[in-house]
This record gives C-alpha cells, sequence and structure tokens, in this order.
C-alpha cells in the first residue's frame, strides 16, 4: 500500500453560523430540529486545528453528524467529492464511489475492499518497510458491492446543502480499517490514529471526560448499542474460534444475543441501561463471549487506558461506579474469576524455553530481548515473540551466520509470537520456501467479511536487503532444512507464518498454532471508551479456507504434566527438533557432520522503527490484559470501599 504524509494546516478560525434545520433524527421518527455549528476539530495533533461544521440532533446532543466527504478528506490523501440527486448522494474518491438514499437509510460501497488502504494520511514521517511493496491488487472473480441497510439499526442519513452527513461513529466504524478515526470528547473532535506506534495511541489528548459521567440518555443508549449491532453485523469478521460468530453471521448481532443464552441476554439488557457501569457490564460480560485467540476485546481502553501519566482511573465516578455494581452479578464474578485465574500461554511457553535453552549457545541476542539467535549441534534457532520490522534484518543476519557456519537446520521459533505487522510474515514465508520458489513476489489472498469479494494482494520483495527490487531477489535462497515451532500461543502473524509455510512443504512442528485470521482494528462506543475487534479483511489459504484454524502441527512436542498443564519443555529439545527434522525432510543422520560454531558475537541492536498500519491489516493480539486489569481496578474501588 501507498503510505503518503499529508500536513495538514489551520483553517480560518471562522465562526459559522448557528441554524435550526428539520431532519429525521431516527426512520421511526417525526423530524427533529438539527443544530448547525462548528466544533474545533484536532487533527492527529493539539498543534493543529480547524473549526469544522457539524450538525447536532436534539435527541442525540453528543453525537455530531458529520459530513461524509470532510470526514473521507481527512482519512485520505486524495479529494473526494459529492454530487446531490434528490435522495440520492454519491460521494466519489479515492477510486471508491458511495451512494447514499437518505429515503431509504441505504449505503451501497463500491470497490471499498480494494482501496480503503491506499492514499492514507500520515500526519508526521512514518518508517513504512522499505524491503516490500504493494504492487498490485486484483478482485478474483466478479466484484460484489456492499449495501450497508442503516435502517435496520434506526442509523439516519441527513442531506443537507448538498452534503451528506453521518453520525461519527457510524464513520469511524466503516473507515476503521484504515486505522485513522475520530472522537466527540468534551465538546470537541479529536483524529487520531490507531494502533500505530508513533504516537500513545489515543494519548494525544485529554480522555479524563469519558470517566466522568456515570448516566447517559436512552436515546444515546439506544444510538450506541444499534451501532455495536451495525458493526458486528457488517464490519465484524466474524472469526470462527469465537463461539458467537456463527450465529452473528447467520442472524444477526441482535438477534443472537437474544437467542444463544441467559447471559447473552442479560449483556444486552446492560448495554441498553442508561447507568454507564451497568453497559460495561454488559461489554464485561459479552467480552467473555467475543473472545477469539486476542483480537476482540470489548474492554481493551476501559481496562487499559491512558488517560495521563500513571493516572489512577480507579478514582474516576464511573469505575467507582462500576465497582459498586459489579461484585453483586454472579456472571461478572465469575469471568473475572476465570480470566484471573486462567494461566497465560505464551508466559508458561516462555518459561519453559528460558529453562531449556540454557544448554544451547547464544550466538546474538538483540536489544530489549526482541529476538535471539542459538546454536547446538547442526541446527540453528531463531526465537522472536513479536512481528516488528527490524526483525526483518535480524532474521537475514541469523539466516547468513547459520549459512556461513555449514548448518543443516534451521528453526523458526513462533511458540510465544502473538503478531504484528504482515510485512514481516511476507518476508519470512518468502525466505523459507524460495529454495523450490524461486521469486521475490508474495501473494495475500483475503476476504472481505461485508462484501464476501475475494482479493489478492502482490508484494515484492527485496530478499537480499540490498535496497533495491531486482531478478537478484528472485534467486536469493538459503539451503537450509526450514521448521517452524508454535503453540497456541502462536497466533495471527504467528499463526499465518505457519499456515503458509505447510503449503509450501515447510515443516511445522510443536502444538496447533493458535489462530488469528482477521485484520486487527479499533474502534469506539458513541459515548465513551475504544474496544479491538476482528476487522473485516480475513486471511486465507490457496484453498480459500480462512487460517482461523491454525497450523497442524506434523510432530506434536507437548506432554500433559501430572496437574493437567501443557508441558512446552520439549519443544525445545534440540536433538529431538533434528531427529524430526531429518525425518521430514528424509535426511540420514550419517549425512550430518557439521561442527557447532566456534563463537558468538556480542549481544547487538538492530533498528525497529515499523510507524503504520500493517501492510495487509494484520496485527498480533492487541490486549490480552485488558479484562484483567480492569477487573483489578475495579476490584481496587471495593476495596478502598471496604477500608
Amino acid at each position: 500500500m501507498t503510505f503518503k504524509k499529508r500536513v495538514f494546516t489551520a483553517a480560518a478560525a471562522a465562526v459559522f453560523a448557528v441554524s435550526v434545520l428539520p431532519f429525521a433524527a431516527f426512520a421511526d421518527d417525526e423530524p427533529a430540529a438539527f443544530e448547525k455549528k462548528a466544533v474545533t476539530t484536532y487533527l492527529y495533533s493539539m498543534e493543529k486545528s480547524e473549526q469544522l461544521e457539524c450538525l447536532f440532533s436534539s435527541s442525540l446532543p453528543d453525537v455530531p453528524y458529520i459530513d461524509f466527504e470532510a470526514y473521507a478528506d481527512r482519512i485520505y490523501t486524495e479529494d473526494f467529492k459529492t454530487t446531490a440527486n434528490g435522495d440520492v448522494y454519491t460521494i466519489k474518491g479515492n477510486d471508491m464511489t458511495f451512494v447514499a438514499d437518505t429515503a431509504k437509510d441505504t449505503l451501497t460501497l463500491e470497490d471499498f475492499d480494494r482501496n480503503f488502504g491506499e492514499n492514507i494520511v500520515i500526519v508526521e514521517e512514518a518508517s513504512v518497510p522499505d524491503y516490500a511493496r504493494n504492487t498490485d491488487d486484483m478482485i478474483k472473480g466478479e466484484t460484489k458491492t456492499a449495501v450497508l441497510d442503516l435502517s435496520k439499526y434506526g442509523i439516519d442519513l441527513v442531506g443537507e446543502g448538498g452534503k451528506l452527513y453521518l453520525p461519527l461513529t457510524t464513520l469511524s466504524d466503516l473507515f476503521s480499517p484504515t486505522y485513522l478515526a475520530a472522537e466527540y470528547v468534551g465538546g470537541n473532535l479529536y483524529f487520531l490514529k490507531t494502533l500505530m506506534d508513533s504516537q500513545d495511541e489515543d494519548g494525544y489528548f485529554d480522555r479524563t471526560p469519558i470517566f466522568q459521567q456515570t448516566e447517559r440518555s436512552q436515546a444515546m443508549a439506544d444510538y450506541t448499542y444499534n451501532e455495536l449491532c451495525f458493526l458486528m453485523d457488517n464490519i465484524y469478521g466474524k472469526p470462527s474460534r469465537c463461539v458467537l460468530s456463527k450465529s452473528i453471521a447467520e442472524k444477526g448481532f441482535d438477534k443472537t444475543l437474544d437467542t444463544y443464552s441467559d447471559k447473552t441476554r442479560k449483556a444486552k439488557k446492560y448495554l441498553l441501561s442508561t447507568s454507564r457501569a451497568e453497559f460495561y457490564m454488559g461489554v464485561f460480560i459479552l467480552s467473555d463471549m467475543m473472545e477469539d485467540g486476542g483480537h476482540t476485546i470489548l474492554l481493551a481502553g476501559f481496562g487499559i487506558d491512558r488517560f495521563g501519566e500513571n493516572a489512577d482511573f480507579s478514582d474516576t465516578p464511573l469505575m467507582k461506579a462500576f465497582g459498586d455494581v459489579m461484585d453483586d452479578d454472579p456472571d461478572v464474578v465469575e469471568v473475572m474469576e476465570k480470566l484471573i485465574m486462567s494461566p497465560d500461554a505464551a508466559e508458561t511457553v516462555k518459561t519453559a524455553r528460558k529453562a531449556k535453552l540454557k544448554g544451547a549457545k547464544l550466538i546474538k541476542q538483540w536489544k530489549d530481548d526482541k529476538a535471539a539467535f542459538y546454536v547446538k549441534g547442526e541446527t540453528a534457532f531463531f526465537s522472536f515473540d513479536q512481528f516488528e520490522d527490524g526483525i526483518v534484518k535480524d532474521f537475514k543476519w541469523s539466516l547468513d551466520y547459520a549459512a556461513q557456519k555449514g548448518l543443516k537446520n534451521f528453526v523458526i521459533d513462533l511458540s510465544a509470537n502473538g503478531g504484528g505487522a504482515s510485512g514481516v510474515a511476507h518476508y519470512i514465508n518468502t525466505i523459507i520456501a524460495n529454495k523450490k520458489n524461486k521469486t521475490n513476489v508474495y501473494s495475500s489472498l483475503m476476504r472481505s467479511s461485508m462484501t464476501g469479494n475475494i482479493f489478492e494482494e502482490d508484494y515484492m520483495l527485496d530478499l537480499n536487503l540490498d535496497g533495491k527490487f531486482d531478478d537478484a531477489d528472485k534467486n536469493f535462497c538459503y539451503d537450509f532444512n526450514f521448521a517452524v515451532l508454535t503453540t497456541q500461543a502462536s497466533y495471527s502473524c504467528g499463526n499465518i507464518v505457519p499456515c503458509i509455510a505447510q503449503q509450501d512443504g515447510i515443516l511445522v512442528l510443536g502444538e496447533t498454532s493458535g489462530g488469528g485470521c482477521c485484520m486487527l482494528a479499533k474502534n469506539y462506543f458513541a459515548d465513551s471508551e475504544n474496544f479491538t475487534v476482528s476487522n473485516m479483511a480475513i486471511f486465507l489459504r490457496k484453498d480459500l479456507t480462512d487460517v482461523d484454524s491454525g497450523a497442524k502441527v506434523v510432530y506434536d512436542l507437548t506432554k500433559k504434566a501430572a496437574d493437567g498443564s501443557t508441558d512446552y519443555s520439549g519443544l525445545y529439545d534440540f536433538d529431538k527438533l533434528e531427529e524430526c527434522i531429518n525425518e521430514f525432510y528424509g535426511v540420514k543422520p550419517a549425512e550430518s557432520s557439521s561442527q557447532p560454531p566456534e563463537s558468538s558475537s556480542q549481544p547487538q541492536s538492530s533498528q525497529a522503527a515499523y510507524d503504520g498500519p500493517p501492510l495487509t491489516g494484520h496485527t498480533g493480539a492487541a490486549a490480552s490484559v485488558a479484562i484483567i486489569l480492569v477487573g483489578v481496578a475495579a476490584l481496587a474501588v471495593i476495596k478502598k470501599k471496604q477500608d
């Protein structure tokens, strides 16, 4: 994808005249008054601001309706244009077309799948990976459009003055795959970057107002719930590891909550409450049932929000109210106890790995323990727990070292890897298969949950990292017997790499990987906090099945301990690893005779500066501890009351 820098200059601080406009706030309501007023709008920084004209309905005074074109112009570098023909509004830009019918409250999207990631506004310099270029995007088969019926959710499309206006949260949800969004907090609009490393995500402005209010209107409760239904029905990726996904796909989110279980019915009741504390009780219960391994965390923001340095958000009115009511609901207590008591698979794996790898020779360890390279016998072992841009150089350094020393086997350890930037995954998958494939082009297959379109994204890779994309990359490969080591903690990109490696005949061993087939995105409740969700782009194998089932291992190296827990120590037994590799690739033990490396280098660091959306939108577990943290915070409130 192409990411460009766009600097917004502050608009003239003109004060727009306030007027009252007769439009319908909801499809079934009588026409309600809309107030037009200028809102101070910050553009990804407190240093860049302008006045943006918005509409406010009398029934939803805290939900700004924003001109679709104006919103899109602040997300993309390409200009959008709106044309109106009666009740029908057409917005075009960035090779996308949106057709809205304000009488029917429908929105038709054309070519959104193909282009939502192109020409995204980047408000500061970002380090886009220099080893990968997106060269082609292609829809496979007939292109399908998406027709979103917003009337089902009571969400109104408003036409005024030749412009189309939508509620802010609806627009933010629609464009959430861009990793840019906007929030309305304390009377101001804030455009912000989501899930990027270059800033403290939402932290450039004061978020304390979100935690001050404990009550809301029924109209706000209804809109917040309806908007969540819209998101889950149309944009949510519905990964199979979520127990509710199948029902959501068949019945819709609202009917799923009505029919699935007593817990979902209770969650819906809480979600529609005017008490914001009860709303979060509903979110808490639902978070347990929406769990998919680490992408969908409905309490992500509420649990770990950082609205001030060392802030104790447990002292805020909302958290105190939450603490007052949460200990009265047995379902909430049960969910919290389960989460707090559940073992962390990644930490269990890391503990076993640390103990077992003492017998191997540490050749190099990179700064902040982001990667380590070991050797024992004829086997090289490259271990890292997060896909970030700098890993590519570390990986190639390790490959070169192993090649120079004449090693035969190369193990890529993803046993505790929770995911990250997909460009790194594409590089690794291309390198390890290039002995056979002889190409520097990686084709990524994805399906849109919104349209059902299957699209292919081609990436050209600078495999030898010489700064050039040329024919030399096509034949660049290493003569190793590769193996990928996985566990249930191998998630998202940590799952995609072994799934794709299997297609290329690469050995996968350890324990079946943990899934994670969707891109990760951040969304926002209309009147409160952010959350993360498995978004619309779903990663596929060549046979067009998604990768949420994980990569099933050829050799299971785990054991069950006496207490029923999983013993992972066998994953790091180098003799066993060599035995499995030799058997899989048909290598006779007598053929292996190289000596271990003579010396190790001093630990060094390599630059890791990825700052921007992943190339295909795939990132790892966003906030797997969020629910535990909010539980701990609420327990702290209860303890303070008791003291």
